[in-house]
């Protein structure tokens, strides 16, 4: 009787550590983003281990969760608002199931807004490249001409 405790302990023990495991984030997608941009609503992924089940939860008041349109076991996505009162900061969402909790930190940083440090396309970004004649026939020994 005791051996078969045991065993059944051991199916037991092994059973529940390999099918319920905690959430682990691992990166996320976009790495970061700036505080007061024009676009605030922005879709995260977040890449992962045990996410088919789990939750997502903002700690700041200015950051909201949307919606969560899709996740799997590695995957989660999330929509996410970016309220403009945010200011540059790292900021901790929480990533839970009934098994654990993880904390993803997400980063905002300050935008740039100096003017003309974005140019664009330029003259002095144009390549110009030279490629020889291949058309002209300069030797005629080396052609191979068939049926003739």
């Amino acid at each position: 009787m005791k051996i078969r405790t045991n065993i059944f302990n051991l199916l037991f023990f092994i059973t529940t550590t390999h099918f319920s495991q905690q959430p682990v984030a691992i990166k996320v997608e976009p790495p970061n983003w700036w505080s007061n941009h024009s676009f605030n609503k922005i879709q995260l992924t977040i890449y992962g281990e045990n996410l088919l089940y789990s939750n997502l939860t903002s700690l700041s008041d200015k950051i909201e969760i949307i919606s969560i349109p899709n996740k799997n076991e590695n995957y989660l996505f999330a929509e996410i608002e970016i309220l403009n009162s945010a200011k540059p900061d790292i900021y901790n969402f929480l990533i839970s199931n009934k098994f654990g909790v993880d904390t993803l930190k997400y980063q905002l940083f300050e935008r740039d807004t100096s003017q003309n440090i974005h140019n664009g396309f330029s003259v002095e970004d144009v390549v110009y490249l030279i490629f020889p004649d291949r058309f002209v026939n300069g030797d005629i020994s080396n052609d191979s001409v068939f049926n003739e």
